[in-house]
């Protein structure tokens, strides 16, 4: 329960982690670099320990060979990266999914910042559309950019 919104060289996602009927306050935004040594910002969807790990093997070099066993689970994560090479995701393989469009967002507040984006929203914005109207998403925004892509 969350949502990461993307839009240009921004990333932004809730604080809000859910588990079981308890919530509270984390951080799903990270600055990282990749095994080039690149600066990336990242961020996981669904299961939280599962992203930090998938976090920690796109860092050790995205080796196709060493995708987390978890992720053909139902403990699999989501991860989103923004680097210099744009945006793109993982879900439940070792491939890079890119979007298409000028934006996107995910998560269980997808829709209402997906809504907030098409009319012109800031990612802290679109964010904020979706703490208010999700109830899987809240506690604050985290919003972070690399430089122009």
């Amino acid at each position: 329960m969350t949502v990461v919104v993307w839009k240009g060289n921004k990333l932004a996602a809730d604080r809000q982690m859910t588990s079981g009927d308890s919530k509270q306050e984390g951080c799903k935004l990270f600055k990282v670099q990749n095994s080039a040594g690149n600066e990336c910002l990242v961020s996981t969807t669904n299961n939280y320990s599962s992203g930090i790990a998938l976090i920690e093997w796109f860092t050790l070099g995205e080796k196709v060979s060493e995708w987390p066993v978890f992720q053909s689970t139902d403990d699999w994560a989501r991860l989103i990266v923004l680097g210099q090479q744009g945006i793109y995701f993982y879900e439940n393989s070792p491939h890079r999914l890119v979007p298409r469009g000028d934006y996107a967002a995910w998560g269980s507040g997808r829709s209402p910042a997906l809504g907030a984006l098409f009319v012109g929203a800031t990612v802290q914005q679109a964010v904020e559309a979706s703490i208010y109207h999700d109830t899987g998403c809240g506690f604050g925004v985290d919003c972070a950019e690399i430089p122009q892509l």
